[in-house]
C-alpha cells in the first residue's frame, strides 16, 4: 500500500502539483495526507503526518513530493527514514527520484545530490520571508555561499569516500570547488583555521 503525504507552506498557495505528483505513483486521493505548515515544525506536531505514519505497515510505502516535505533538517531526515526503515516502510521521494527500496550503493551518487538539495530547499525556504522584505525595502543581492553545517559535513564525508573528484562535489554541495579546499582536506578531515602568529613582546624600559 502507497500513503501519501503533503506539506503545504503559509506561502504557498495550493498543493496541487504535489498532490497530482503523488497520485502518478499509484497513491489513491483519500490515502494522501496535507498538513499545512513550516518545514521547521517537527514531526510530532504535524497532525496529518502522524495519522500517515500510523497507516503504514510492514512492506508499505510512504511516498512525498520532495524530502524537504517530511524532515526540517538533514539529521531529522535520517532520523526519519530511519524509523521507516525499522518498520520495513519504504520511503518515495519523486522529485528527487530517490526511494528507500533500491539495494545498497546503487544510488549513492544520486542520495548525495537529493540530500544537498534537500538542505538547500530548507535554507530557501527559511530565508524567504527574509528576502522579500529586504527586496522591499530596496535591497538586492546577499552574502556569499560558505561551506558550514550540514553542506560542511557533506562535503568531508564525500572527500572521506574518495569516490567522486572536488569538482563534482562542489556541485552538489552548491558551491565552488576552492571553497572545498579552503575547507576539507583530501582524506576528509576539516582544515583549521590560521592561527595568529604569536606576538613578541615588547622590550621594557632600559634600566640604568
Amino acid at each position: 500500500m502507497k500513503i501519501g503525504y503533503v506539506r503545504v507552506g503559509p506561502d504557498e498557495q495550493t498543493h496541487a502539483r504535489q498532490i497530482k505528483a503523488i497520485r502518478k505513483q499509484g497513491c489513491r486521493r483519500k490515502r494522501i495526507f496535507i498538513d499545512r505548515c513550516r518545514g521547521s515544525v517537527p514531526a510530532a506536531e504535524r497532525p496529518q503526518l502522524q495519522e500517515a505514519l500510523a497507516m503504514l505497515g510492514k512492506g508499505d510505502t510512504l511516498v512525498i513530493w520532495r524530502l524537504d516535505r517530511l524532515a526540517r533538517s538533514l539529521t531529522d531526515l535520517v532520523a526519519q527514514v530511519g524509523l521507516l526503515k525499522d518498520r520495513g516502510v519504504a520511503l518515495l521521494s519523486v522529485s528527487d527520484n530517490l526511494t528507500t527500496k533500491a539495494g545498497p550503493g546503487k544510488q549513492a551518487r544520486r542520495l548525495f545530490a537529493s540530500l544537498a538539495r534537500f538542505e538547500r530547499d530548507l535554507v530557501d525556504e527559511r530565508t524567504k520571508p527574509g528576502r522579500a522584505a529586504a527586496r522591499a525595502r530596496g535591497h538586492q543581492g546577499g552574502r556569499p555561499v560558505k561551506l558550514s553545517g550540514n553542506k560542511l559535513e557533506l562535503a568531508a564525508e564525500l572527500r572521506r569516500q574518495g569516490s567522486l573528484p572536488v569538482t563534482e562535489i562542489a556541485r552538489i554541495v552548491g558551491v565552488s570547488a576552492p571553497t572545498i579546499y579552503r575547507h576539507v582536506n583530501a582524506d576528509g578531515s576539516l582544515r583549521r583555521k590560521a592561527e595568529p602568529a604569536p606576538t613578541e613582546p615588547r622590550p621594557g624600559p632600559v634600566q640604568s
